[in-house]
C-alpha cells in the first residue's frame, strides 16, 4: 500500500512538471528511483533474478528515444525505468498500453479539433498517471 502511494505521489509530481515545463528534471526521478530501490531491498524483491525484466520496458523506451532522436522523450523512458522499481513487468506493460491508448485519443483530438500538426509534442507522464489511477481504482 505504501509502495503504491509513493509511486502515485511520484507520478503526480512528475506529471505536473511534464505538463508545465514539457520536461522532467532529474531530482524527482532520482528520489523516486531511490524510494523504489529501498522498497525492493526491504521487501526482498531484489533477490529474484526476474526483477531485471521490470526494467525492460524502460530500457526499450530509452532505445526508442535514442533511435527516434527524442521524438519519445528520455524523461518518459526514465519514468518507466523508475516504475520498474515499484511494479511487475506485466503491470508496467499494461499501464503503457493504457497510457498509449489515451494519448493516441488525445492526439487525434488535437489533430482534428484543435488543428495541431503531427510535430506537436504531448507530455506522456500525465497519461501514465491517469492509467495508474485507473488501475488503482
Amino acid at each position: 500500500m505504501i509502495r503504491s502511494l509513493v509511486l502515485l505521489v511520484g507520478l503526480m509530481a512528475l506529471g505536473v512538471e511534464d505538463l508545465w515545463k514539457k520536461q522532467i528534471s532529474s531530482l524527482p526521478l532520482i528520489l523516486m528511483a531511490v524510494a523504489g530501490g529501498v522498497f525492493s531491498v526491504v521487501t526482498g524483491d531484489w533477490k529474484d533474478w526476474m526483477v531485471i525484466l521490470r526494467f525492460l520496458p524502460g530500457g526499450i523506451t530509452l532505445l526508442l528515444a535514442w533511435l527516434t532522436k527524442e521524438s519519445i522523450g528520455y524523461g518518459d523512458a526514465l519514468v518507466l525505468l523508475c516504475m520498474g522499481c515499484f511494479l511487475p513487468t506485466v503491470q508496467i506493460l499494461n499501464l503503457c498500453m493504457c497510457a498509449l491508448t489515451m494519448s493516441g485519443i488525445w492526439a487525434l483530438f488535437l489533430l482534428l479539433v484543435r488543428k495541431k500538426n503531427r510535430k506537436t509534442q504531448i507530455p506522456f507522464v500525465p497519461f501514465l498517471l491517469a492509467a495508474y489511477g485507473i488501475v488503482i481504482l
